[in-house]
């Protein structure tokens, strides 16, 4: 498995009246576009983005907080191996 096969391209579509709405949204996504990310943080990403706060709030887990931990580690597991992605 390389990090190619699990790069997946993620498109946000935001309206001109969205941009007025919520310009703040709108820089933090722009800005988020070439870090590095896995699905396995879109819920934390998704939440924080739409205001939501949990006990698993993590600004490092959520890729468009100023926070968020571009550099962590990669690790998939399967096909009898883990992989590691830096």
């Amino acid at each position: 498995m390389t990090k190619e096969a699990l790069s997946v391209p993620m498109l946000f579509f935001m309206s001109d009246k969205f941009r007025e709405a919520y310009p703040n949204i709108c820089d933090d996504i722009e800005k988020a576009k070439d870090k590095p990310f896995m699905l396995d943080l879109l819920t934390h990403s998704l939440t924080a983005l739409l205001g939501i706060e949990t006990e698993y709030s993590d600004p490092k887990l959520e890729l468009f907080n100023k926070q968020y931990n571009g550099d962590r580690k990669r690790i998939v597991s399967g096909l009898g191996k883990d992989i590691i992605f830096e």
